[in-house]
């Protein structure tokens, strides 16, 4: 069975289980194994896609970019972290976000005061002014930094948000 068979397999299941999948086309393996399948889809650039960006900006501390939900605009969200796959990670957090309730301008807010998870972005070596970074996957701690803000907005007492932040760990 090939990768693609096997994510295919997977969309396929969560789909039958109502569940949603959201995946980043800008990876033509994942148009290929969705092939025909109701999918969320996000990526840069394609106007075509359910949450896209374009106009893509880069400071020394932010990348900031247009966000775009099914051809409309939403707003210019900038995020405290560098790079074209924060925004790819940004745009599946605020798809799922969306999915589950969650107005985009409300976790864009959120998103844009996450600082990343520890070892993110932090400098291993620079040779000659080529910068060496730690990269990992962190989308789901997003996702998890924007419920956790949600949350705390929502409970007045640590006991309540404790319970709040059990339950969406327990979720993912």
């Amino acid at each position: 069975m090939t990768y693609r068979n096997t994510f295919r397999q997977f969309a396929e299941t969560t789909i039958a289980n109502k569940g949603q999948v959201i995946a980043n086309t800008d990876d033509p393996g994942v148009r290929i194994a969705f092939r025909n399948l109701k999918y969320i889809k996000y990526g840069l650039h394609d106007p075509n896609l359910d949450w896209y960006a374009t106009n893509l900006a880069y400071s020394s501390k932010s990348t900031s970019f247009d966000l775009y939900h099914k051809k409309r605009f939403i707003s210019r969200c900038e995020l405290s972290l560098l790079g074209e796959h924060n925004v790819a990670n940004a745009l599946a957090v605020l798809a799922a976000a969306h999915s589950i309730g969650i107005f985009p301008k409300r976790a864009i807010t959120y998103l844009k005061s996450y600082p990343g998870i520890p070892r993110r972005m932090e400098l291993k070596a620079n040779f000659n002014n080529i910068l060496i970074e730690n990269l990992e996957k962190h989308v789901l701690m997003q996702i998890m930094w924007i419920e956790f803000r949600l949350e705390f907005d929502r409970f007045g007492s640590l006991g309540e948000l404790v319970e709040a932040i059990h339950q969406t760990i327990s979720y993912y």
